[in-house]
């Protein structure tokens, strides 16, 4: 299942026009202008490399993309894939829908810093829901040999609270966005929908079953404002 889901994400490129790759031709497993990606040294298309490397959210859907954007996810995995075998851990990434305003309010000072990137969306419709593309890490911190295993073996979940001001370790929960997904590699890219509050703010966390839940948060979430507009 997960396979058609990767391949329908490419497929949802080429249709797009971002990538010079015809469904057809993508269908069929052609690869014209092999191209290298990252560290992991994936030989294909720039479509063909984005459905390798993503999980659709559980609705099949998948946020709106342009050829910017995509080139900056590639970049930004490519940057943090070195990092984690470099044995560290980078903080996670994200990417909103294209079309989505987002403004900067708060960036993370990193682990240990207690600091929560925080970030303000605006034009993303009456629904309400926020398309997010982001990148996962497992960690390095133990190791390369640990972090090559992990990103095969790994699953993850992706949860939805409304945030204490006071205290980021007490979380109203608001519901599981993403249930136990399987990481695809040192990085994976994980499309998910965040259900947003008009007027408040809105924190998304990931946790891994191998490389660890435990420890500092601020690598692994991030708070969400919607003024409603």
């Amino acid at each position: 299942m997960k396979t058609n889901m990767r391949t329908n994400a490419a497929l949802y490129l080429a249709v797009l026009g971002i990538f010079s790759l015809s469904p057809i031709a993508l269908a069929a497993g052609n690869c014209p202008n092999p191209q290298v990606f990252g560290s992991t040294s994936f030989t294909g298309t720039p479509a063909q490399w984005r459905a390798a490397s993503s999980n659709l959210s559980p609705s099949g859907s998948m946020a709106k993309t342009d050829s910017k954007r995509e080139r900056n996810i590639r970049s930004s995995k490519s940057s943090m894939e070195g990092a984690v075998l470099s044995t560290s851990t980078p903080l996670m990434e994200y990417f909103v829908e294209a079309g989505v305003k987002s403004n900067l309010l708060l960036e993370s000072g990193g682990y240990h810093s207690g600091e929560i990137t925080k970030i303000q969306v605006s034009k993303i419709g009456s629904s309400g829901v926020l398309k997010l593309t982001l990148a996962l890490p497992v960690s390095g911190h133990t190791g390369v040999e640990n972090a090559k295993n992990w990103a095969k073996t790994d699953t993850y979940s992706i949860v939805a609270v409304k945030p204490d001001p006071k205290n980021s370790y007490n979380n109203t929960p608001l519901g599981t966005l993403v249930s136990n997904a399987k990481s695809l590699d040192i990085v994976t890219i994980q499309e998910v929908e965040v259900p947003l509050i008009k007027g408040e703010t809105v924190r998304i966390l990931y946790e891994r079953s191998g490389s660890g839940s435990g420890g500092f948060i601020e690598g692994r979430a991030l708070d969400i404002f919607w003024s409603g507009n």
